[in-house]
């Protein structure tokens, strides 16, 4: 992959890190699912403001998790806000796999520690792409 940045940050820090319409893709990739705390996850609107600030117009934030309480969540969230569903489900590797833009299923192939750690102990991952703009 080129033109591609990888951020160990807090995502506090996300506007100070990227110039305004910036950034192509967003990939939430096994976020802390906040089950307390609805406004710190990451698919909340808190943070979709400061994508807005970062994405390039037509920008994408992808989603992968293994928790159904967040992917809940951020289905219910594109459902009710003007977010653009492009790809949504809730078993990844069972049912949408063939169904992928060419690019995107490329790019499935890169597995986190924690997609493979939970993926081995049966998790069921989920995925959503959206556009927020």
């Amino acid at each position: 992959m080129t033109n591609v940045a990888f951020l160990r940050t807090r995502i506090d820090f996300i506007t100070d890190c990227f110039e305004r319409n910036e950034v192509d893709e967003i990939w939430l990739t096994f976020s802390d699912p906040q089950p307390k705390k609805i406004n710190k996850r990451l698919s909340s609107p808190r943070f979709i403001e400061r994508y807005k600030q970062i994405l390039k117009p037509g920008g994408i934030v992808h989603m992968k998790t293994d928790n159904d309480l967040l992917f809940e969540y951020t289905e219910n969230e594109i459902k009710s806000q003007p977010y653009e569903c492009l790809e949504l489900t809730w078993d990844l590797y069972g049912e949408l796999q063939d169904e992928i833009d060419p690019v995107t299923k490329d790019i499935m192939h890169i597995k986190t520690h924690y997609e493979t750690l939970f993926s081995n102990k049966g998790s069921v991952i989920k995925y959503c792409k959206f556009r927020i703009d």
